[in-house]
Parts: C-alpha cells; structure tokens; sequence
C-alpha cells in the first residue's frame, strides 16, 4: 500500500510543476518592462504592430532581437515555451533575392530564432548576425549592396533554433559552421539552401555549431509572397500563420538537458513532433558547461529577401524568476575560524564563496 501511496503523489507532483505559468502576455495592453529591444544591423528596432511584436519589417539586411527579463533554473526544471508566430510580406521595394535552383526567397527571408543564452551576458547582450544567420549565429554577411561585413553572433547564446523560410540558417557558407566545426566559404554559396526547414545551432562557445536540421515540414514557415522573377504576388502584405510552437527544455535529470520542438499548423489543431527529444549536454553537440541560469530571447534577420516576422501569445511554464540586473552580489560564510590576537583583538579567517 505505501509503494502504490508514494506513486500516486509523484504523478500528483509531477503535473502540478508543469501547470506552472511563469509568464504570459498577448501583447494586447502593450509590450511590457520586462522586454528589452534590441538591434545590430539595420534601421528598424522591434515593436509592437497589430498586437503583434514585429521583429523585423519589410526592410533588407536587418539584425534585431528582444530578450525577456525573466531567468530560468537549468537544474531540475522543465521549461516549456509556447508562441504564436507569424511570417509574411516580402520586401517592400519589391526587389526579393530568389534562386531559380531550389526556389529559395519565395517565401522571403529570412526566419526568426529562438533563443537561450547564458544569464551572465548581463542585461543587454549583442545580437547575432543579420540574413541566414537570424541574429544568432556569428557571419561574415553578404548585403544587398554586394558588400560583405563580418559579424559576430549572439552574446553568451547557448542554443538557438531556428525557424528558416529562406533556408541558410542551416548551411555552412558566410562562415557558419556544420556539426564538424567546419565552414566551406566566407561567402555566401547559391544552393546550399534548405526552405522552410528548422535547424538548431549550438553555444556560441562551440561556434554555434549545427546541431539538427528538419526539412519537408507539414505546412511552410512563410508565405509565399515572391514570383520567380523577385517581384512580389498581390497578395504578399496578408497575414500569414505560421503555426503555434512549443519547445520544451527538460533538466529534471541531473548531467542532462533534453530538448523537444512541437508545433500546431491550425489555432485549433493538435501539437505534433518536429524535432524529437534530444540531450543537449550529449558530447557530440560539442556544447561544453550549461549556464546556471538562461534567459529567454527571440531574434529575426533579413537580407536580400525579406518578411514581417511577429510573435504573439507568449506563455512559459516551468521554474523561474523575474531578472534583475541590479541584484547585489551574495556572500555566503562557508567556515569561520579564529586565529591568535594580542591582548586587544581577536582575529577571524572567514572562507567565503559569492553566489
């Protein structure tokens, strides 16, 4: 009777810790302190459109982000984010890079990242690069004017997934790396594409590395608001629903860290996998120590195509606790010990740690 007992108030435990809403918002009374706006590159800075947080607009060769101040526990925790997401447009020049070879850039460009970074990056870390590297990843990125600019990726990020409707979040030209480590070009490579696909990259202490790759998706990431010939379809500015995601990232097992991305194509339909379960902390990721704590963001690039990207409807479960730059340091006493003093003092050796 006691084992059946003890079984019962784990399973009780258990769904009570994943019913945890630690933040929630619907952008309708406003965006909120607790987000930061941040850009790299380019002239737009995230806000909110139709209630709605627009991440880049239709504008080339944009690198933007925003963070949210909230920290999550990477030990014995299981954080669940859930968001609405929304990618259309095209350029608004009605200039669109599209290649003939695998009909990359009808979809426009280029896609939004998902990311966890290290809390230490401090209250306003750098976004990554702009085109196919989404803000995340480091690049030596191509512009709409032929020029190349090298720049680095996101500060402290730990992992970034990728939702890719032009398809170079993925490939391993303008000096992103594969698995391996490795880079074919400085430059970017025609063909290497991979549309409307979802791809993970790694810590930026492994070069933000590639880590998984899905292709063939159920429903495409964007609109299809580009002609092969680059001009825009008459129907390109009409919203377009991506479809509802939930990433899960699960460290209630001590020395592993699991991640799983779900997504629903219809508002009223059911999650099913894209990318099953996986443990980060696996040596072949190349991913090194996790943080202590990470903190959550959402980065978008453009480049030579372009697209809205917006988030709505941002709900996270699990463990987790307002961030506050300004947190005084703590000392904890780890032993006192008292030493000789003369006939006027008494002498202590305090060993401390700061938290």
């Amino acid at each position: 009777m006691k084992k059946v007992f003890i079984v019962l108030v784990l399973m009780i435990s258990i769904v009570v810790a994943d019913s945890n809403v630690v933040y929630e918002n619907d952008f309708d009374s406003g965006l909120g302190d607790e987000w930061r706006t941040l850009k790299a590159f380019g002239g737009f800075t995230p806000k909110l459109s139709d209630d709605r947080l627009r991440l880049t607009n239709r504008n080339h060769d944009l690198s933007t982000a925003v963070t949210l101040d909230y920290e999550f526990p990477t030990e014995n925790n299981k954080f669940v984010l859930e968001f609405d997401y929304y990618s259309y447009g095209g350029c608004f020049d009605n200039d669109n890079y599209v290649l003939s070879s695998n009909g990359a850039g009808k979809w426009g460009a280029d896609g939004t990242a998902i990311i966890l970074f290290d809390s230490t990056a401090g209250p306003i870390p750098r976004v990554g690069a702009s085109g196919g590297s989404l803000g995340y990843a480091n690049g030596n990125i191509g512009l709409v004017d032929d020029t190349y600019v090298q720049q680095p990726g996101f500060q402290k990020a730990w992992l970034g997934i990728g939702l890719d409707e032009f398809g170079a979040f993925s490939n391993n030209s303008e000096s992103r790396r594969d698995i391996n480590g490795h880079t074919k070009s400085d430059k970017y490579i025609d063909g290497d594409e991979s549309p409307n696909s979802i791809a993970i990259r790694g810590a930026a202490a492994s070069g933000y590395r590639l880590i998984k790759l899905k292709t063939n998706l159920n429903k495409k990431i964007a609109r299809q608001s580009v002609k092969n010939n680059g001009h825009l379809k008459h129907n390109a500015n009409k919203s377009y629903y991506s479809g509802r995601y939930r990433l899960t990232v699960d460290s209630t097992q001590q020395d592993h860290l699991y991640i799983k991305l779900e997504r629903k194509t219809s508002k009223n339909g059911a999650y099913h996998v894209v990318i099953g379960e996986f443990d980060a902390m696996d040596p072949q990721y190349h991913q090194g120590a996790k943080p202590e704590k990470f903190r959550l963001a959402f980065s978008s690039g453009t480049g030579g195509g372009c697209n809205n990207h917006e988030i709505d409807n941002v709900t996270i479960y699990g463990l987790g606790a307002a961030y506050n730059p300004n947190d005084p340091v703590h000392i904890s006493i780890d032993d006192v010990s008292k030493l000789e003093g003369d006939a006027n003092t008494t002498e202590f050796l305090f060993t401390v740690s700061l938290d």
